[in-house]
């Protein structure tokens, strides 16, 4: 910025041991030397001025930059760290989702087989339920008997409480017929008894008959 605020008329200075750069004419005679004259007192002031706002303006950018780039790595760690956290966070709900996927599957797989397994348990369900059927139209006819067995045991006890009288008139009976039976042996017995004292007066009889 100091080359702004150099002489006019200074001619430029070639890098290669200070001699003044090659121009167009630069093989005929050197020039004639100038005399050097100093800058102004103010204007090496405001020149070193402005060096030194632009020396200020530079570190204050610097320092930016550098409070920036620490921002930003602090920025970058958080955000490494969050990624970090967020893969491990992910991992495990992977790891979750996978096994409740195995743990899903597994139920599946155990369903199914307890449903393969239930079709031996469905038949005998069937066959238990016609069992059963059989069964009420058996109990039916039973009840049907039950009840005429009922009627019939109603009619006998009603025939027990006739049975004293039955068996009452039949000892009556039973002792007429015994003195029928007496009755007929005495008569036996005197009928047995006339036809003895016939026999013996016709012996008597015949016996003095031929006497006479």
């Amino acid at each position: 910025m100091g080359s702004r605020h150099r002489v006019h008329g200074e001619p430029p200075m070639s890098s290669r041991r200070g001699y003044p750069s090659e121009g167009p004419y630069a093989r005929g005679p050197p020039p004639m030397p100038r005399q050097h004259i100093p800058p102004h007192p103010a204007l090496l002031e405001e020149e070193l001025e402005v060096q030194h706002a632009e020396m200020r303006r530079l570190v204050a950018d610097n320092r930016r930059l550098i409070d920036d780039r620490m921002t930003l790595q602090r920025d970058l760690a958080a955000a490494k760290e969050e990624l970090h956290r967020m893969n491990l966070a992910i991992g495990d709900i992977r790891a979750e989702h996978e096994m409740h996927s195995r743990e899903l599957v597994d139920k599946n797989m155990k369903l199914e087989s307890d449903l393969r397994s239930t079709e031996p348990l469905k038949n005998e369900v069937i066959q238990l339920r016609a069992e059963v059927q059989k069964l009420s139209s058996i109990k039916q006819e039973l009840s049907g008997k039950v009840q005429t067995l009922t009627k019939d045991v109603a009619r006998l006890q009603s025939d027990d409480q006739q049975i004293p009288s039955m068996r009452s008139e039949i000892d009556g009976l039973h002792q007429e017929l015994m003195r029928a039976r007496t009755m007929v042996d005495y008569e036996k017995k005197a009928n047995m008894g006339v036809h003895g004292t016939e026999a013996v007066n016709g012996e008597k009889h015949g016996f003095h008959g031929p006497r006479s």
